[in-house]
């Protein structure tokens, strides 16, 4: 049996690249967590102070398996995955989890900003090792709109 804690204060829990299609991951996090910000699966962000992934270049992996959160995922045309996560002022702490579909062995960079001020920047993630899951960790002094980024190599530097 595996089991997955969740942890207190969660705000978001997004199944990234699901198509609109409920997890059994995200469905057992909604229901155990009042007060969850997001309350469909995944989207993309309708505005710029809008929860979501912004749409440019952005594909949904096809072939997955929706009962394993490593396996559904977005992929981009562009050198750049960005989601748009409103929230309060406070501590987060942004866990994403990664896959390398393609057998190549790349890295990828990872921050969170507001307004273009990097707030964390996370250990570059490598295509050899997945699947793995990373945290970053940032305060914010007021209620913001934060960008989590993921960038080919030497981007967010």
């Amino acid at each position: 049996a595996h089991y997955e804690i969740v942890p207190t204060g969660l705000v978001y829990y997004i199944d990234s690249g699901t198509g609109g299609t409920d997890s059994p991951q995200y469905l057992a996090v909604k229901d155990s967590t009042p007060g969850l910000l997001n309350d469909v699966v995944d989207r993309v962000s309708p505005g710029a102070d809008e929860w979501g992934y912004v749409a440019d270049g952005m594909k949904v992996k096809a072939s997955t398996d929706i009962d394993d959160k490593f396996s559904t995922g977005l992929y981009q045309d562009t050198t750049q995955l960005i989601y748009r996560l409103p929230l309060e002022a406070g501590t987060y702490t942004l866990t994403a989890g990664f896959t390398e579909w393609w057998g190549q062995s790349r890295t990828m960079n990872q921050t969170v900003s507001v307004d273009g001020e990097e707030l964390a920047k996370g250990t570059p993630l490598s295509g050899s090792n997945t699947p793995l899951a990373e945290e970053l960790t940032f305060t914010l002094a007021e209620p913001a709109t934060v960008e989590y980024r993921v960038t080919n190599e030497g981007a967010g530097s």
